[in-house]
């Protein structure tokens, strides 16, 4: 892996909806139940077609998409909300028909989007369901589901510390600053530290240290825990057993790049993506009278073992940040879908395990003021696997989110975009795509 280095010898870091429920009373965490009461299918038109809408008491469709909102008004932004159970049953064929009519796609496990945040002075935590699974082969619609709030990081802040002195401080060595792009074990030899201006000659190994704590981006909650001042990381340093470090020894770490992948309460993961910086940086210190710190070996255990693991999660999201479309905020767009209304990302998941499913979510933003004769196709091979029309917004940009799967998937997977429009001054921006296997 290359990583680039620059040399630093002091430095500072500057750092709607059914209801709402007050549950600001809510200590530790408390369990809620809510029933999703169907409702008789609306008939609604489309493209001169009567379909029939599955309708939720008291909801809206997202789009066009079936979709159950909650609210629940909370004591404040530290607290957690989780998804624990939900009770399923049969989905009527006019609801699987209206689904596969507009290519929704249903997984095994729910899709939805859990988070608190603030409005007018005071916090809210929300859920964003799509009401589908499949079980066992057969879709079913989620009836009733149980929702636990708890007070998970007002004790992270409860229990955050700092430190009485920084690592940096006078008398600390000396730093050399370098970046890594994604995580990662990383090799720093002798040539690579002279490259950094660091003279080797008389350095004792033991006098060599990794700093750098690989947390992504800082929280913008201050009371989430974060790492405080800078870390030091156990390292290998190979071949320094002589006292001296030479051409063929080297140090070995794991650097963690700037953006972090986190569970997103499915058996999947999400990616928290840097959007301020694309390298994540380590330093490199040369003092001889602080100790060593290096990885030490683990012993064996003659315990009998319980599970043998053959295969493991892999993810991987395709992501670029070049246009901003409202010229402030967070959310940045990638490729262009203009004059090329088809494009293909490739993807390779080496032994990838086909008796799974892949995942992906996509999400795209269009100025489209116009749903009929648009669509979003997405495929694999000549495969599609979701189609529907374009969101509408009559006066700016909006987002559309796709969640869809690929049964039975080869380790090349190339997913093929293809946008319909219905006038030329209609434009697509990929924002990007997300995907999740098994190896």
């Amino acid at each position: 892996m290359e990583f680039n280095c620059f040399r630093k010898v002091w430095f500072y870091c500057l750092i709607v909806l059914i209801a709402s429920f007050d549950v600001s009373a809510a200590f530790g965490q408390e369990m809620l139940d809510f029933k999703i009461n169907w409702i008789e299918a609306r008939k609604v038109s489309f493209n001169n077609e009567q379909v029939l809408m599955p309708m939720i008491e008291g909801q809206e469709p997202d789009n066009g998409k079936p979709a159950f909102f909650l609210k629940l008004k909370v004591k404040n932004d530290r607290q957690k909300i989780d998804l624990i159970s939900y009770t399923t049953e049969d989905a009527p064929t006019s609801d699987i028909a209206y689904l596969k009519r507009f290519g929704f796609n249903i997984s095994n496990q729910p899709q939805f989007d859990l988070k608190v945040t603030n409005e007018k002075h005071s916090s809210y935590a929300v859920l964003h369901l799509f009401p589908y699974v499949i079980e066992k082969g057969i879709t079913k619609r989620i009836a009733s589901l149980r929702v636990r709030l708890s007070d998970g990081k007002a004790q992270e802040k409860q229990n955050k510390s700092f430190v009485t002195q920084s690592v940096l401080r006078e008398g600390s060595g000396t730093w050399y600053k370098i970046s890594v792009t994604k995580d990662g074990i990383y090799k720093i030899d002798k040539a690579f530290m002279e490259a950094c201006g660091i003279s080797v000659s008389g350095i004792d190994p033991d006098a060599i240290h990794i700093f750098g704590n690989g947390d992504g981006r800082l929280p913008e909650t201050n009371g989430e825990l974060h790492t405080d001042d800078l870390a030091e990381n156990a390292i290998e340093i190979v071949g320094g057993e002589d006292g001296s470090f030479d051409d063929g020894d080297y140090i070995l770490f794991y650097g963690w790049g700037p953006s972090r992948w986190r569970a997103n309460g499915t058996s999947e993961m999400d990616q928290d993506k840097h959007i301020y910086s694309d390298v994540s940086c380590y330093f490199i210190n040369i003092n001889a009278s602080l100790p060593p710190l290096r990885i030490s070996d683990k012993s064996s255990e003659s315990i009998s073992p319980t599970h043998f693991v053959t295969s493991y999660n892999f993810c991987e999201v395709h992501e670029l940040d070049q246009v901003n479309l409202v010229g402030g905020g967070q959310r940045w767009y990638g490729e262009l879908f203009d004059t090329d209304l088809e494009q293909v990302f490739n993807f390779s998941v080496p032994n990838i395990d086909n008796s799974t499913q892949v995942s992906f979510k996509t999400a795209i933003a269009t100025n489209s003021n116009s749903s009929s004769g648009t669509a979003q196709e997405y495929s694999v091979n000549g495969t599609i696997l979701s189609s529907s029309s374009l969101p509408v917004d009559s006066t700016d940009y909006v987002q559309s989110t796709k969640n869809f799967s690929w049964n039975n998937p080869t380790s090349s997977i190339p997913l093929k975009i293809k946008i319909t429009r219905n006038s030329p001054n209609t434009v697509v921006y990929l924002d990007r795509i997300l995907l999740n296997a098994r190896r």
